[in-house]
This record gives structure tokens, sequence and C-alpha cells, in this order.
């Protein structure tokens, strides 16, 4: 004997494990996004953080994060890129100077009203091989899975 033990493999598909699945449709979403998002050269992420800052701002990084569901140093990332852009601007909080305020400048709303429209038509497009009520389910079982994760 060589000392080598012998493991019983185990029996699944990938296409019945969700992690597998929701890996691949990020996939399939990242190459969407490229192709329907084309010249405003956006991110998913920095979509994310200038379609919460056009229904409110200013905010301050940490709420940016939260509601754009991104982490500190993504947020302070992005955020920094995207002021480099024009696209945002960040002042002092005038209630808390050790506070930095993000909000969209008049060229980062003009962005974020073009790419929003780009962001849908690339949803509809990943979502094309669904039915309504499939769409709503869907949405409902990874609302529910995210909720799950946050509490």
């Amino acid at each position: 004997m060589t000392g080598e033990q012998t493991v019983a493999p185990v029996d699944y598909e990938l296409r019945d494990m969700v992690g597998h699945l929701v890996r691949v449709t990020q996939q399939v979403h990242f190459s969407l996004w490229g192709d329907g998002i084309g010249e405003d050269r956006l991110t998913s992420p920095q979509f994310a953080v200038i379609h919460v800052l056009a229904h409110q701002q200013p905010l301050d990084q940490r709420t940016l994060g939260d509601r754009a569901s991104l982490d500190r140093s993504s947020v302070t990332d992005i955020v920094g890129r995207l002021a480099e852009r024009g696209i945002l601007e960040r002042t002092a909080d005038p209630a808390d100077a050790r506070r930095r305020l993000v909000r969209l400048t008049d060229h980062g709303l003009k962005v974020q009203r073009a790419a929003a429209v780009k962001a849908k038509a690339v949803n509809e497009s990943l979502l094309e091989a669904v039915d309504d009520g499939e769409r709503e389910s869907l949405l409902r079982i990874l609302n529910k899975i995210i909720d799950h994760h946050d509490a």
C-alpha cells in the first residue's frame, strides 16, 4: 500500500450549482455590457455609482457604497476614477469636514442618462430568454438570496 486514499467523487452537475450558474451568467452580462455600453466606457459598478447618485445626492462615500452594494475600497477607487473623468465631484461635508460628499457633475448627469438607456437594453438582452413570470421569479429569488446574506 502506498498510503494514498481513494476519495469517492461527489456526484453533481455543474449546471445544478448556483455559484457556477451565477459566475457564467456574470460572464454573459460582462460581454453584453461591454458591447452595449460602448463609448461611455463605464463598468457595471461605475454605472451603479452614478445611477445611485442620479436618484439621491450628495452622498458620503460610505452610504454611496452601501447603496451601490460595493465595498469601501471599490467605491473609493470608482469615485476617484469618475472624478478624474469629470463625471463626479467630491466636496467636504459642511457638517463634518472629515467626510467627503460625492455628487454628479452636469456632465456626469448626461453620462448617467445615456448609460441608463443602454444599461436597460443590456438587462433586456440578458433576460430575453425568459418570460415575464420567470423574470419576476428570478428577481425575487436573487433578491431573497442577497437579503439573506446581507442580514
